[in-house]
């Protein structure tokens, strides 16, 4: 797992996109956000707020914590 908190945090976020075999336009219209946006967060460009965590979350089917895993 990286040592950088944000990069603990975008790897669990691709990983868990890819093993739901979702692209990032589906997950940034089930987040209801721009596909622009959830890309930047995918790729660590913008540290998203918990609002947005937790649609991330949902849209992904799974729950802040586990996107957290590793970090701390």
């Amino acid at each position: 797992m990286p040592d950088d908190p944000l990069d603990a945090f975008t790897t669990n976020l691709a990983r868990r996109r890819r093993a739901l075999g979702l692209s990032q336009e589906a997950v940034a219209a089930a987040a209801t956000m721009d596909q622009s946006q959830y890309s930047r967060i995918e790729r660590g460009r913008v540290d998203p707020s918990i609002r947005t965590l937790t649609r991330v979350a949902r849209a992904l089917r799974t729950t802040p914590s586990e996107l957290l895993r590793g970090i701390g």
